[in-house]
């Protein structure tokens, strides 16, 4: 009885969210996108025996973001962050992250580049500087400048 019930209710939850509550949700809160940049200037360029790609990739997943593409010739990688594939049913909401991480050619700065999209109120402006924050604070302690 117990797990019957809990089929119905189940099944009532994912057809409610299926059929319109995804939908009203998209409705009422339309998806923005904020973006921004940061550098980090390093006091010394980084040894081309260090990894930088390693420790980058190191970060990002610290940080809980999953890596997309990395380019050691370029010294470059692309982390990314999506919401709840669930709450996206049930309520509509939907967000994206992507952060490309890159050390200049002369090894004596890092780049930042931030992009957030998404609904109720989850990308704005506050959101895409402590994610350049969070990520300048994670990769001074990892490249100590």
């Amino acid at each position: 009885m117990k797990s019957t019930m809990f089929l119905l209710i189940a099944e009532t939850v994912l057809l409610l969210g299926v059929a319109g509550c995804a939908s009203v949700g998209l409705i009422v809160s339309p998806n923005q996108s904020a973006e921004d940049q940061g550098t980090i200037a390093l006091s010394h360029a980084l040894s081309p025996t260090m990894s930088f790609v390693d420790g980058a990739i190191s970060v990002g997943k610290e940080l809980g973001y999953q890596v997309g593409d990395v380019s050691r010739r370029k010294n470059e990688v692309l982390f990314m962050r999506r919401s709840n594939f669930g709450l996206g049913v049930l309520i509509g909401k939907a967000d994206a992250t992507t952060v490309r991480i890159r050390l200049d050619a002369s090894r004596r700065a890092i780049d930042i580049a931030v992009n957030v999209t998404g609904n109720f109120n989850e990308a704005n402006q506050t959101a895409v500087e402590k994610i350049i924050l969070d990520f300048t604070t994670s990769l001074k302690k990892q490249f100590p400048a």
